[in-house]
């Protein structure tokens, strides 16, 4: 998900924000949740929780959220992300990309990419937080109305796509539902082309089957619970 919004700024500190921050991590989930509609995302509790990486914490939780933020000169969150850690399968989720319009043109979504994958591969390297992929979801802009969501689609798919993410072919993929009694969502699956991506002959990723059935059952077991794989659009 992506969202802009309008903000003017000179210079950025960018800030890796968990649960031993919870004021800033607390001034980031409302950016979201004001940019955001409230069907994408998950209440303050859990994302404590999930913002929690101590050892301790690790297991009592599917996910994990890797957040980080960008802050001007006034310490105000002018742009951020959040990436979900899938621990059984070792991927992680794109969930959120937030830029402000002081960030726009300046390459604010790589620069926040660039950050937190050098974030993730500390964590793998000091912490054994080993991971493989980086995904993505975006609308359909066939099958969204765009007055529906927080940014043209046509929009997302050009930033995300100036970020390295490549469609998956020959899938046809529902966002499982976050909240009880929502409709699973049609949308485009993307992945983020890093060093740990293979291609095939055309230049497309190539993802193993393992691979992609391992991510979609933890997210789809994460959102749905147990009997997830009796959902038709997991099917």
């Amino acid at each position: 998900l992506v969202a802009t919004a309008t903000k003017t700024t000179t210079t950025m500190e960018f800030v890796q924000v968990d649960n031993r921050n919870l004021p800033l991590l607390r001034k980031f989930f409302d950016v979201l949740w004001n940019n955001f509609a409230e069907t994408e995302m998950d209440n303050w509790d859990l994302w404590v929780e999930e913002a929690d990486w101590s050892e301790e914490n690790m297991t009592k939780t599917r996910s994990k959220k890797l957040a980080v933020v960008a802050l001007d000169e006034r310490k105000n969150v002018v742009g951020g992300t959040c990436w979900e850690y899938f621990r059984e399968s070792q991927h992680y989720l794109f969930s959120f990309l937030y830029v402000g319009d002081g960030g726009r043109g300046r390459g604010l979504g790589l620069r926040l990419g660039i950050k937190t994958w050098k974030i993730a591969e500390k964590l793998e390297r000091e912490h054994g937080h080993r991971f493989s992929h980086l995904f993505c979801e975006m609308h359909d802009p066939s099958k969204i109305e765009l007055d529906s969501d927080s940014i043209d689609p046509l929009d997302r798919i050009r930033m995300f796509s100036h970020m390295g993410v490549k469609l998956v072919k020959g899938m046809e993929y529902f966002q499982p539902p976050l909240h009880k009694g929502d409709k699973p969502q049609p949308m485009i699956f993307g992945i983020v082309l890093t060093p740990r991506v293979r291609l095939d002959s055309d230049g497309s990723p190539y993802i193993p089957r393992e691979q992609l059935v391992g991510f979609l059952s933890d997210y789809y077991h994460d959102l749905l619970g147990g009997g997830y794989e009796k959902d038709p659009t997991f099917q």
